[in-house]
């Protein structure tokens, strides 16, 4: 656990230079050949803004939370605090919608639809996603396991 959060650490000055590099190009590409009016890159523009939110706002906190688990935790089993964060669903959720939602904006570029279909694309990649995280829960289930309510992130 501990590696792979170390990894995960590393890559984060990697993932925000480069979306910031695909950005930047979608932009230029935006401003200078296809223009504003084109429905598929508004939607994909809007669903980046919320892809970067749904990253800082759930995703980034939930990692810092195991991160700092994981820095106290001694070597050995993991710790109860540490198996529930990892394993929390919400976390799950997220980052299957994420996938999904990425998938999609993947779909607009390649296809290019006209407005309504970018946005009926957008919906169902952001439902598939998140429908792929349901045996997350249902994981949680079978093991007895809830996610404690109220349980700070830190």
């Amino acid at each position: 656990v501990r590696a792979i959060v170390g990894l995960i650490g590393l890559s984060d000055p990697v993932v925000i230079v480069s979306g910031l590099l695909i950005l930047s190009a979608g932009l230029y590409m935006t401003i200078t050949v296809w223009g504003w009016q084109t429905g598929w890159i508004n939607v994909a523009l809007v669903t980046i803004v919320l892809l970067a939110t749904l990253g800082v706002a759930v995703i980034e906190s939930r990692r810092k939370a195991i991160a700092k688990l994981v820095k106290e935790a001694a070597d050995g089993p993991l710790t109860m605090p540490l198996e529930e964060r990892i394993h929390d669903p919400v976390l799950g959720i997220a980052l299957n919608t994420l996938a999904g939602l990425l998938l999609g904006i993947i779909f607009l570029m390649t296809n290019k639809p006209a407005l309504d279909g970018s946005i009926l694309a957008i919906v169902i990649a952001g439902m598939l996603g998140f429908a792929s995280s349901l045996p997350l829960w249902r994981g949680l289930v079978l093991r007895g396991k809830t996610m404690p309510k109220d349980k700070p992130l830190t």
